[in-house]
């Protein structure tokens, strides 16, 4: 259950543009740099500087989306619009959880912590 599906606002278009033009081709940019790095690993210098852009969008959007989704504004007149009902709380919650934390560990893995220079 995601509440803006139903919304006749621009919102949930736009989200859905966005994930598919922005986090699948880095989602699939960033295996192909994971799975191929042995081969040549110069041409991937730019991974870790669109990895903490990824995170960073990743974290705005997410956040922006979970947070405005808990709750019914009074201000919105839209009758198709309504919060996470309780039955689907957890699992919507969840998901949008796991899709604002693991950009944000990869982009630690990836930039800090314990970074395998040799490898990025």
């Amino acid at each position: 259950y995601e509440p803006y599906i139903l919304n006749e606002s621009g919102f949930p278009l736009v989200q859905i543009l966005i994930y598919a033009f922005y986090f699948i081709p880095y989602y699939y940019s960033a295996i192909n740099v994971l799975i191929f790095n042995d081969q040549e690993s110069t041409q991937f210098e730019w991974f870790p500087d669109w990895t903490m852009v990824h995170a960073g969008a990743a974290a705005q959007a997410q956040f922006s989306y979970l947070f405005s989704s808990l709750y019914n504004p009074p201000l919105v007149s839209d009758s198709t619009w309504s919060a996470i009902p309780s039955d689907n709380w957890f699992i919507t919650v969840g998901l949008n959880s796991i899709l604002a934390i693991v950009p944000q560990l990869f982009a630690f893995r990836v930039c800090g912590g314990h970074r395998d220079r040799d490898f990025y």
